[in-house]
């Protein structure tokens, strides 16, 4: 996402988006515990 549409955003689509990043981060953190991740 770049930076003039995350500017765009109002407070509800930034409060899902961070949710969403936050999702994103547990489940990679995750996946290098489990040693499950894959070089792309």
């Amino acid at each position: 996402m770049r930076v003039h549409e995350i500017r765009e955003l109002n407070n509800d689509q930034l409060y899902e988006e961070l949710v969403k990043a936050g999702r994103e981060l547990m489940n990679l953190r995750f996946s290098a515990a489990t040693n499950q991740l894959t070089n792309t």
